[in-house]
Formats: structure tokens, sequence, C-alpha cells
């Protein structure tokens, strides 16, 4: 066995880095280095603002040598900028949170999540020292089976963003044994033709690198080439540039099996046609190839890393397990039949607004920068209005207004039918999150990390409400009192003047609705927690961990909360103590809030597949597949389930769950 996979030296050149104990824009304070690239430095800090001082990791361009920066230094800062720009947009467990983004004297720094673990490189250093041999397969089909999963997501962004940079260095695994990627330096948003840089790592860029051209498939080679060093320990690097005919995985272990060196040798195709169409068709091959290995080794499945992934099945049924767990429900525990679809509308970009239904018609926005209305019997336009900017803010509809906010950073008031504007304000910051009605005023809340009260006849905010952090997600009134999350890591109750009437902290960000029952407000963050806490006095009743972020709002019946998160699980509890009673695996991301009627749950998911769960059954009714990741809200309306897709289609199903029960 060859022992020639190689790591390069961080430090082969003479660079300056910040001492330890450098206060960075008088708030970050240097631990360590971390290491140094072509593209600068990468310290360990603590964030003295946050108590405790919270762990981050920052990027630093190297110190410009002459006056002006030449072009080269230059292309470096916009690099980062650029990196600060596709990171801050994307939510994902997998995916580095980026805090912030600053020129200081003389360099630019991009602060994001640090985290802890050890690279894929490193582990497969030691791997290699230690068995001299790479990872067995089902671990590395569960690393990949994660990587496709993080693919799909980035690559169904609007516009698709591809990575380019995929390689061992640039993927942690943590203590909890879960994969993050890091480093999007080279990052890009694909915007019809426009070219792009060429760059990448040789042995892990794909050809069209090379010719500043690119597509999800680009990522697609380097995932190949990604699992050909895990699997052989033979670095691409060392592999003559796309010669991989003659360097098949089973060339250096011919123990692999067959089928992994056919999925690898698929990735790997000079010619784009000729990969793996999308990260959604190679991740049902590694399942397949799974399965097959599961029931030749039965027991040997690695714990954690698949979890999280399935294969879609579009036409709505899904092939038994190997084997039922008998602790929690599993989708692929029985088939589920597709819904009947009662019409289907086409926007111009992705649907991230949630559909509210009024007087049979259907209002909400999309990534056109349109909102529209339709009428709910047939899906026939009745009207649209232009901004300036996507609208992700779930519209609210009242009885004479539809108020909005979008990422023109302005606050909208139409009339109903759309036609007229009523009034705007001009906020300045993108807002995504989705306006509540409290009294006569309408509040939200935007990415300049400040609450907004409006009055529905228009004008100046009544008042204003500062966070420490962008407020994203959907606001709640509850009777006198407003509740939300921050992405500053909190929890708020405002009272009707804007008067903070009690705050609570969690670990990660906040951006799930919350929901409310019998004087509990219900709501969950991204540290993985649900949080059940007083209304009045925002006291911790109880808090559970749920294996994965929940970015959702929960919903309760009966003395019973059901929640969605990341690790892609429903999760039934008691309302009262918090006990787990019952878990279902979907095997995607959680990705619309939880809507409950009787006994039937609705949610959508990251794989484009939207659920009616009965919930006394635990079993799935029936199931839908679009064409892209559902993160709206289904609405209920005359027997139809209404949802938005980011693959730009609103669907109306018909509900056939409720039909079987009425009849």
């Amino acid at each position: 066995m060859e022992a020639d996979f190689s790591t390069e030296n961080l430090f082969n050149q003479p660079i300056m880095f910040l001492k330890s104990g450098t206060v960075v824009a008088e708030r970050y304070v240097i631990a360590k280095v971390l290491g140094s690239g072509g593209m600068g430095n990468v310290y360990l800090a603590s964030d003295q603002t946050i108590p405790n001082g919270r762990a981050c990791a920052i990027k630093e361009t190297p110190t410009p040598a002459d006056e002006p920066p030449t072009r080269e230094q230059y292309v470096r800062i916009r690099a980062l900028q650029m990196e600060a720009d596709i990171m801050s947009k994307l939510h994902h467990p997998a995916i580095p949170r980026v805090f912030d983004f600053f020129p200081w004297q003389r360099r630019h720094y991009l602060v994001m999540d640090h985290i802890d673990g050890q690279t894929l490189n490193d582990r497969l250093v030691a791997q290699l020292k230690e068995h001299g041999a790479g990872f067995d397969e089902p671990t590395v089909i569960g690393w990949a089976l994660l990587i496709c999963d993080l693919f799909d997501y980035l690559h169904n962004q609007d516009p698709p963003v591809i990575h380019r940079d995929i390689k061992p260095e640039n993927f942690i695994l943590t203590p909890q044994n879960e994969l993050r990627m890091i480093d999007y330096g080279i990052a890009r948003r694909l915007t019809g033709n426009q070219r792009i840089t060429e760059q990448g790592t040789q042995g892990y860029a794909a050809p069209e690198s090379y010719h500043g051209y690119g597509d999800p498939r680009t990522d697609i080679y380097s995932l190949g080439a990604l699992m050909h060093a895990l699997l052989t320990g033979k670095d691409p690097r060392h592999v003559p540039l796309f010669a991989w005919e003659q360097h098949r995985a089973r060339k250096y272990r011919p123990a692999l099996s067959q089928e992994i060196d056919d999925i690898i040798m698929r990735c790997l195709q000079t010619e784009m046609r000729d990969r793996w169409g999308s990260a959604r068709e190679l991740r049902e091959a590694l399942i397949t190839l799974r399965q097959f290995l599961q029931r030749a080794q039965p027991g040997q499945e690695p714990a954690r890393v698949a979890h999280s992934v399935a294969p879609s099945h579009p036409s709505g049924t899904m092939p038994r397990p190997l084997c039922i767990t008998g602790v929690e429900g599993d989708v692929l525990d029985m088939p589920a039949l597709a819904p009947p679809i009662a019409w289907v509308f086409e926007a111009q970009g992705a649907i991230r607004s949630s559909p509210a239904a009024r007087d049979d018609l259907v209002y909400f926005g999309a990534h056109d920068a349109h909102v529209y209305a339709l009428n709910v019997r047939d899906g026939q336009q009745q009207g649209t209005f232009a901004v300036n900017g996507n609208v992700c803010s779930d519209p609210l509809v009242t009885e004479r207004s539809v108020f909005f906010g979008a990422e023109d950073g302005h606050m909208y008031a139409l009339n109903r039918s759309l036609t007229r504007k009523q009034w705007s304000y001009p906020i300045g910051k993108p807002i995504v999150a989705s306006p509540a009605l409290c009294g006569d005023l309408v509040v939200i809340g935007a990415n300049d990390g400040l609450v907004y009260a409006f009055p529905q006849a228009g004008g100046a905010p009544r008042w204003r409400f500062e966070t420490w952090g962008p407020v994203r997600g959907t606001l709640a009134a509850f009777g006198e009192q407003i509740i939300f999350g921050s992405q500053d890591q909190r929890i708020y109750a405002v009272d009707a003047e804007g008067q903070r009437r009690w705050h609570r902290t969690t670990r990660d960000k906040v951006e799930a609705p919350p929901v409310a029952r019998r004087g509990v407000i219900y709501i969950g963050g991204m540290d993985q927690h649900l949080y059940a806490l007083d209304q009045d006095h925002g006291t911790i009743l109880w808090k559970r961990h749920l294996e994965g972020c929940i970015l959702t709002a929960a919903a309760t019946r009966d003395g019973r909360i059901y929640a969605g998160s990341a690790d892609g699980r429903i999760t039934c509890l008691d309302a009262r103590t918090g006990e787990t009673k019952w878990r279902y695996n979907v095997r995607s991301q959680i990705t619309s809030d939880l809507v409950l009627r009787e006994q039937w749950l609705y949610f959508g998911c990251a794989d484009g597949g939207m659920y009616c769960l009965d919930a006394h059954r635990q079993e799935v009714c029936w199931r839908h597949q679009a064409g892209g990741a559902i993160v709206t809200r289904p609405a209920l309306v005359n027997g139809l389930v209404i949802i938005g897709s980011v693959d730009h289609r609103v669907y109306a199903l018909h509900d056939t769950a409720a039909s079987a029960q009425e009849a």
C-alpha cells in the first residue's frame, strides 16, 4: 500500500501574524494561529462582547505591502468580501455561521464560527499511519451522503452556489461525529453565463475549472476525488491530470466493491454531461450501495453519519427498509401515496414566502421581486406587485391590506388587489422576517437587528426595539406581547409599547417562530434545543435537546408538542414535562413550519418532500415530491394544502387525509 498522501506545509513562506492577546477592532482577542494560505491567515479568537467570550475563527487578508494595494491584494480582499456575502446568506448545520466582516488597520477580517475537531485530512493521515490503508467503505459512504445533502442545499440556492474547493482539508469532523464544510473562499453563485475564476486544488478541481466555468457537477467531480482519496490514501495531486481511468480506486484497494469504484468513476468523468446529474442522483446511488452492504454485513452501518439524508422518490412511493428500529418511525417503513395535484403556479424565482389565504385568494412573495395573489380554486393569477428586491417575508393579510418586508430594505403595505401601494418605509437593511399584528401595529424585524412597529395606516415607526443581531424569523403576537428570536442568541418578549418584558439567552441564534399554548411559549433554536418558557416571565420550564438545529415553528395540540429538526426527525413531546413520546425520521432536514389540523401534521423538507403525517398512528399518509426544498409554511384551505418551493412553483394539493376522514 502506498502511503503517499501528503499535506501542504502551511508555513512555507515568511508571513506576518497577529500576536496572541492582540485585540482586533476593540472586540476580538486573538488566541493563536490556526493556519495560513494564499488567501490569508486564520486565527482562533474570542468575542469579548459575548458573556464568557464566544470562541470564533477570524480570517484575515495579508497585510498590504504597498500604497495603494496591488491588484493581487485587491483580489484577495474582494475574495474575502464575496466569501462573507455568500456565507451570510447560507443557513445549514454543516456551514459555519458568519458574524462580522470589517476592515481594521489596512487588513480585512471575516469572523465566523470556530469549528472544533479534526479535518478529514488529519484523520486520513492518522488512519494511514495506524492502519496503512484508507477508511472502510461504509464510513466513506456515510461522509459522502452528508456532503451530498449539503450539495443539495447549496446547488438549489437561487442562484446556485458551488464550493469549488472540495478536499479533505476543508472538512472538519467534530467530537460529536458531525461533518462541517469550511473555507468558502472560492465559492461562487452561478448567475447566467458569468465566467468564474480559474481556481481550485490540483487533483480535486474538475477540468472545466481550468477554463473559467462550472456548474453543480463541478463539485460532484471533486467529491469523487475526495472519496477516492479517503478510501485509497492516494493523494489526487499525485495522479496525472484527469487520468483517473488508469488510477481507479480498486487498483489501490482491490477489496473495495465494484459498485463504489463505478460510482466514483462516474463522478470523475472529464465531460460534465457524463457525470451524475445532481447531488440527489449521486445520493440515491450511494444509499442503494449502502443498503447492499448492510445486507452483506448486518449491523455495520456508521452510527450517525447517514441519518440526515435519504433518496427522493418522485413517484411518491418508498422502498421498505432493511430493518425497523422499533423505537422510532421511519419514512422508509411504509409506502406513502402521492396526493392529487389541484393546480401548479410557476413564478420566475424561488418561493420562500409562505402562502397566506384569505377570501378565496392566496398571497405570497417570490425571489423575482414580486408579490402575487392567486385564486385558491384554480391557481389563476389575480394580481401582482413588483418591488425592488426579493420577497422572503410571509405576507400578513388583513381586511384591507397586505403587509410584508423585502430584501430591498423596505416595509410595504399594499391594497388587497395588489394594484396600489398604500405606503412603504425605507429601513435600509434587508428584511427577510415576517410581520405580526399587535393591536393596530404591524411589527417586523430586520437584518439591522431592530424590530419596528408601524401603524397600520402608515408613517414612521411608532417604536423601535434593538437587539444585538439580525432578526430573521417570524415574530408572533400573543395578547399584548410580541415574542421573537434573534441571531444574538436570545429570545425576547416585548410589550405593545416596545418595552422589553424579558429575554432569555440560548447557546446559538434563534430564527424559529414561537408558538404559545396556555401561557407557555414553545420555541426552538439552532443550539438544537426546544424551549418551553413561561409567557409572563420567560422562566425556562424545560428544554430538550433534539440532535438537530430547529429552524421552524413547532405545533401543539392536546397536551403534545411536535417539533421538526435538521436531523430529519419529527419529535413528539409532552407539553407539560418535555418528555419524548415518539420520533419519526423523514431523513431530510425539516425546513418548513409544522401545521397541525386534528391529528394530521403537515410539513416540508430540504429534499423537496411535502408530508402529511398521522400523529396518532405515527405514519405518513401521503408525500408530494417538489423539485426543490420546501421552506414555506403549508396553508390549509378548502381541502387543499398550498405550499411554495425553491423550484419556483406553488403547489395546491388535494388533502386526501382530510377527504378520507370526512368520508
